[in-house]
């Protein structure tokens, strides 16, 4: 365990992950979720043992067999609309990937940006 704060978000835990793969891009990390474990329907259970089953199985099978070159991010799914997202938010990746995205403390601001932008040059046309 890195640190452990009394009071604090997934952008937390996200930004230490990211700081870790700036600082060792030749690792590869996984990230976990606790997807719905405050509301504990069948439907938030499927997703977490999905995520869960495939972010291990992902992670083990890329160092056993270094055989994570096929892509950026493992994930039992991934969405690419209306944003980049992985099944319950679980996921392994290569560090050498996770260190070119944004630093996911300035995520929010960046989309509130590109998003403010886009309606602006709609509007102006």
């Amino acid at each position: 365990m890195r640190e452990y704060l009394h009071k604090g978000d997934e952008v937390d835990t996200l930004q230490a992950l990211w700081q870790h793969c700036v600082a060792h891009p030749h690792e590869i990390v996984s990230y976990f979720h606790d997807k719905g474990s405050f509301h504990n329907t069948s439907e938030n259970v499927k997703a977490r043992r999905l995520g869960t089953k495939s972010t291990f199985h992902f992670h083990a099978d890329s160092i056993l067999r270094n055989n994570l070159h096929e892509c950026n991010v493992c994930t039992a799914r991934f969405s690419t609309q209306p944003q980049y997202a992985s099944a319950a938010n679980m996921w392994t990746a290569h560090c050498d990937y996770v260190r070119k995205l944004l630093p996911p403390k300035t995520y929010s601001a960046a989309m509130q940006t590109m998003l403010d932008d886009t309606l602006w040059n709609f509007e102006r046309h």
